[in-house]
Order: C-alpha cells, then sequence, then structure tokens
C-alpha cells in the first residue's frame, strides 16, 4: 500500500506547471520581439516623415527663389542621399505640370461652345501656373512584404504673377 505525502506535489503536478510557465515565456517573448520590432518601423518612419518635411521645405525654398526669378519648370527631378548619421534614407523628387482634363460637353449651341471655350482657357492658365512637387524617402532593406519602407510626400505650388 501506498502512503501519500500531503506535504508535496506530485511529479504529473510539476510537469503540468512547467508546461504552461514555458508556453507562457514562449508568447511573452514572441510579443516583446514583436513590440521591439513595431517600435524600430515607428522610429524609422518618425526620422522618414521628418526628413521628408525638411527636404520639403528645401525644395519649396527653392522653388520660391526661381519664381522670383520669373522661372517655373514645367518638369524636374533629382535624388540623392541624405548626410549623416541618416545616409540610410535616400530622397527623390518630381516636378510635373499639373494637366486638368476638361470633359467635353455633348450639347450644341453658342452658349455651351462660348462656356467650354472659356473653361478650357481657365484650365490651360491653371496649368500654366501649378505645379506637383512630389517628395518620396526611402530607407533600408525591405525585409517584410507588408511593411513599406518609403513615405511620400506631395504638395501644389502656384505662381500667383
Amino acid at each position: 500500500m501506498f502512503i501519500r505525502n500531503k506535504k508535496g506535489f506530485s511529479l504529473i503536478e510539476i510537469l503540468i506547471a512547467v508546461g504552461i510557465l514555458a508556453s507562457s515565456l514562449v508568447v511573452f517573448v514572441t510579443r516583446a520581439e514583436k513590440s521591439a520590432l513595431m517600435i524600430q518601423q515607428d522610429q524609422q518612419e518618425f526620422v522618414a516623415v521628418t526628413l521628408a518635411s525638411n527636404k520639403m521645405i528645401e525644395l519649396e525654398k527653392d522653388i520660391q527663389k526661381d519664381l522670383a526669378r520669373g522661372k517655373l519648370a514645367d518638369e524636374a527631378a533629382e535624388k540623392g542621399k541624405f548626410d549623416e548619421p541618416f545616409e540610410e534614407y535616400s530622397w527623390e523628387y518630381t516636378v510635373r505640370k499639373v494637366e486638368i482634363p476638361v470633359a467635353e460637353s455633348g450639347q450644341e449651341g453658342t452658349n455651351s461652345a462660348v462656356a467650354m471655350s472659356a473653361i478650357k482657357n481657365i484650365m490651360k492658365q491653371i496649368s500654366k501656373a501649378v505645379r506637383e512637387v512630389k517628395l518620396s524617402v526611402t530607407w533600408g532593406e525591405v525585409v517584410d512584404e507588408e511593411a513599406e519602407n518609403s513615405f511620400d510626400l506631395v504638395t501644389h505650388v502656384v505662381n500667383v504673377k
């Protein structure tokens, strides 16, 4: 006959407790690793947004200087890398003329033709005066297909003269 000691735990109780503890530890370590990755991605995105904002201010100043000289380029493009300590970040910008499509009216008549002519003239003037500036900042290598390593910033510049 077995005499049971009421003061201790049986081997099966200890194994079950260790199993629960081990599985909890795996979940905790996995979550901690994922959290660290998310923090790193957030920091990289914050740096990219800040660099993009500063670069866009620089581009807008250059465009304003050109406008003061009476120049407004129809198209332009350039790319480069940021200085240390941000050499893993690169930038690329494009300037393009804004073209606004005008839908043709199906109505006949002089009033409609005059209105369409006026609208086309207005759109042509807008196209002469407005430029879209698109700046893209990219960084690092693409490790996760779902996570993009780029940030785009778009603004429009208007020559009001």
